[in-house]
C-alpha cells in the first residue's frame, strides 16, 4: 500500500469516527482497493470504504450509499488542490450533495459518469479549465443559473430526473448537450452560447425554455424531440441553427425570435424534415425567415405572424430561401439535383414548400403573400426543364407557355402588367393599322361628328331644258348629262374609279325661274355608298380628296389618331367602324389585336381580384 493511501486512509478513519456512524470496513489489505474505471480507464485505486455491494469494494467517492458527506467534500477540496490549473478527475463519484455557489474551479473538471443524489447546485459557479459532464445523472434537479463554463462544456448523454436550470449561464466555449434527456423542465432562460452548441438528439419531456438566450455560432437541435413546450420567444440565433429531423410535438413558440440575417447564401433557421406534430401550435411571430430552410417540411398551418421573408432582387416579392442557397452547404444536400437531373437544383421539391405556404396564406386571407408564394411556385414550374442542351432549356424556360404568363401578369399577380400591355397593344396596332390601309367610310364619320351635309351641297343636280319637262326618260338623259360632265365616276366609258378620292360636290341649284319646274337627278345609291366608302388611306396618301394642299405631316398624325380610336373600337368589338382595315392584312391585324387585348383584360381583371378578394 503506497503512503499517500495510508495517509488517507488514517484521515478519513478519523473523520468518520467524529462524524458518522456507520459501520467501519475491514482492515484494508494490499490489494484492498476500489476498480472503478477513471478517466483514461485506468482503476480508481483509492482505498475501499464501506461494506461490499453487490460483490463489488467502493471507495470513499465511489461508494453508492452510506457515506458522510463532509469527508466526501474534503476529499473533493483535496483533489481540486492538487489539480491546481490541471486536471481534477471526479469520474463516476457518487455525490451526496453538491452545493457550490459561487465556487471557482480552476482545474478541469471531469464528471463523467458522476452521481447525484440530492439537489446540485452550481449557482454562478466558475469552471475556468472546462467541465466534463458526460454521463452524469442529476436525480433531484440541478441549477447552473449564472454559471461561467470557461473552457467548454460537456453534458453527452447527461440525465436531468427533475427541474433544471441554466439560466443566465455563459458557455464561453463549445457546449454538447447530444443525448441529453431533460425529464422535467429544463431553463435555459437568458444562457448565453459564445461558440457553438450541440444538442443532437436530446430529449425534452416537459418544458423547454430558451427564451431570451443568445447563441453566437451554429446550434445544432438535429433530431431533438420536444415532448411539451419548446419557447424561443425573444432568443438570438445569430449563425446557423439547424432544427433538420427535430419533432415538435406540442407547442413551438418563436416569437420575435432573432435569426440569422446577412446578405450571405448560408442558411439560418433550418426546419428540413422537422415535424410539427400540433402545427396549429406552432406560432413564428415578428422574425426574420429569409434565410430559413423548410424543404421537406409541412408548413401548410403552422401559423406565420408579421414574420419577414426573402425578397427578390427586382420584383421585391417575397421567396423562400432554398432558391439562392448555396448548394455545397450541408444543409442543401436534398436541394441538390440527381444524377441525370439537368436543372441546377431540385426545383420540384422547392414547388411542393411554395405550394404549401401559399395555401397558408390563402388559409390565413392573408392573399398578397399567397400571391407571392405564387408567383414562386410558377417560377419553379417555368425553370423546371429537362431538356439536356443549355439552348433547349434556354428556350424552353423563356418562350414556353408559363413564361409567357410571367411577362404578361408576373403569374397573375400584377394588374400594372397588363394594363401596361394594354397600352402598348393599342399604340402597336393603331400605328400599324394605315400600313395595310384603312378604308375610311365619310357617312359614317360624319354621322359619328353630327355634322349633316345640305341636301344641295351632296347631290349633284341639274336644270332640264323646257322641252324636256314632259318627256318621261328626261331624268335618264339628265343622269347621262351628268355622268358625261364627270367622265372619271362614269363607269360606263371604261375609266378607273378613284381609290382614295371623293367627287367634290356639285354646286347649289340656280334659282328657278317663274313659270318653271326643277328636276333634280339623284345618282344611284349603290354608286354612292361605293363612292364615300372607297377611300383608302395609308402614310404614303394621307389625305382626303378635297386637303392635298395641306402639310402632309399633319395628315399623317391626323390619320394616326383616327387608326388609333380604331385600334379602341377593335379593342371594345365594335362591329360599326368609321375606318375599316384592309383586307387582307388589315383583317389578321385585326384578328390579333382582338385575341391580344381580350386575353390581357382578362389578366388584368384576374389579378385584380387575386389582389382584392375578401
Amino acid at each position: 500500500m503506497s503512503r499517500q493511501a495510508l495517509v488517507f486512509l488514517v484521515k478519513s478513519s478519523s473523520i468518520m469516527a467524529e462524524t458518522e456512524q456507520v459501520p467501519l470496513a475491514s482492515p484494508v489489505q494490499e490489494d484492498d482497493v476500489c476498480s472503478v474505471p477513471m478517466r483514461g480507464g485506468r482503476p480508481c485505486g483509492r482505498p475501499t470504504w464501506g461494506p461490499m455491494i453487490d460483490g463489488v469494494r467502493f471507495c470513499l467517492m465511489h461508494i453508492p450509499t452510506g457515506k458522510g458527506d463532509r469527508a466526501f467534500q474534503q476529499e473533493i477540496e483535496r483533489i481540486l488542490c492538487a489539480a491546481g490549473h490541471g486536471l481534477a478527475d471526479f469520474t463516476r463519484f457518487v455525490f451526496p450533495s453538491a452545493n457550490y455557489k459561487h465556487k471557482l474551479f480552476d482545474a478541469e473538471c471531469v464528471f463523467v459518469g458522476a452521481k447525484f443524489h440530492n439537489r446540485t447546485e452550481f449557482i454562478q459557479a466558475t469552471f475556468a479549465g472546462g467541465a466534463d459532464f458526460q454521463g452524469a445523472s442529476f436525480t433531484q434537479g440541478a441549477d447552473f443559473a449564472g454559471a461561467i463554463l470557461s473552457r467548454g462544456a460537456n453534458f453527452i448523454s447527461a440525465r436531468f430526473h427533475r427541474v433544471t436550470s441554466f439560466s443566465g449561464a455563459t458557455f464561453a466555449a463549445a457546449a454538447d448537450f447530444t443525448w441529453a434527456k431533460f425529464l422535467e423542465t429544463a431553463l435555459f432562460h437568458k444562457s448565453k452560447f459564445n461558440d457553438q452548441i450541440s444538442v443532437h438528439e436530446a430529449g425534452f419531456t416537459k418544458t423547454a425554455d430558451f427564451s431570451e438566450a443568445i447563441f453566437d455560432r451554429d446550434t445544432s437541435f438535429y433530431g431533438a424531440i420536444f415532448e411539451q413546450d419548446a419557447k424561443f420567444n425573444l432568443a438570438r440565433l445569430a449563425d446557423q441553427a439547424d432544427f433538420t429531423r427535430a419533432k415538435f410535438l406540442g407547442v413551438a413558440e418563436f416569437l420575435e425570435t432573432s435569426f440569422r440575417r446577412d446578405d450571405g447564401r448560408s442558411p439560418g433557421p433550418v426546419f428540413s424534415l422537422a415535424d410539427f406534430s400540433r402545427p396549429e401550435a406552432v406560432i413564428f411571430y415578428k422574425t426574420y425567415l429569409g434565410q430559413a430552410l423548410f424543404h421537406n417540411c409541412n408548413v401548410s398551418n403552422l401559423s406565420f405572424i408579421s414574420v419577414e421573408w426573402r425578397r427578390r432582387k427586382r420584383s421585391r416579392k417575397r421567396m423562400v430561401f432554398e432558391e439562392e442557397i448555396d448548394l455545397g452547404e450541408v444543409a442543401a444536400s436534398a436541394l441538390r439535383p440527381n444524377v441525370g437531373n439537368p436543372n441546377k437544383r431540385d426545383y420540384e421539391l422547392i414547388d411542393g414548400l411554395y405550394q404549401q405556404l401559399k395555401k397558408n396564406y390563402d388559409e390565413a386571407k392573408d392573399y398578397w403573400t399567397a400571391g407571392d408564394f405564387h408567383f414562386g411556385e410558377m417560377e419553379m414550374k417555368r425553370l423546371s426543364s429537362s431538356r439536356k442542351s443549355l439552348v433547349a432549356r434556354y428556350l424552353h424556360q423563356h418562350l414556353r407557355l408559363a413564361a409567357w404568363y410571367k411577362y404578361a401578369s408576373n403569374y397573375g399577380e400584377s394588374f400594372g402588367w397588363p394594363a401596361m400591355w394594354l397600352f402598348v397593344i393599342l399604340l402597336v396596332f393603331g400605328a400599324s393599322f394605315p400600313f395595310a390601309g384603312l378604308r375610311s367610310d365619310v357617312r359614317k364619320q360624319l354621322a359619328t361628328t353630327a355634322v349633316r351635309p345640305s341636301f344641295d351641297s351632296v347631290l349633284p343636280t341639274e336644270v332640264p331644258d323646257s322641252a324636256d319637262l314632259d318627256n318621261p326618260y328626261a331624268g335618264e338623259r339628265s343622269t347621262e348629262k351628268t355622268a358625261s360632265a364627270h367622265p372619271a365616276q362614269n363607269p360606263r366609258r371604261g375609266t378607273k374609279p378613284l381609290s382614295n378620292r371623293i367627287i367634290p360636290p356639285a354646286g347649289r341649284l340656280p334659282t328657278q325661274r317663274a313659270g318653271t319646274r326643277a328636276t333634280t337627278t339623284l345618282p344611284s345609291q349603290p354608286d354612292a355608298q361605293e363612292q364615300s366608302s372607297n377611300v383608302i388611306l395609308t402614310y404614303a396618301e394621307p389625305f382626303l380628296p378635297d386637303e392635298e394642299h395641306k402639310n402632309p405631316w399633319t395628315a399623317r398624325r391626323r390619320l394616326f389618331e383616327n387608326s388609333l380610336i380604331t385600334a379602341l373600337d377593335v379593342a371594345a368589338f365594335q362591329k360599326d367602324l368609321v375606318y375599316l382595315p384592309v383586307y387582307p392584312w388589315g383583317r389578321l391585324l385585326v384578328l390579333a389585336e382582338m385575341l391580344l387585348t381580350s386575353s390581357l383584360f382578362a389578366l388584368f381583371l384576374l389579378a385584380v381580384r387575386r389582389q382584392f378578394r375578401r
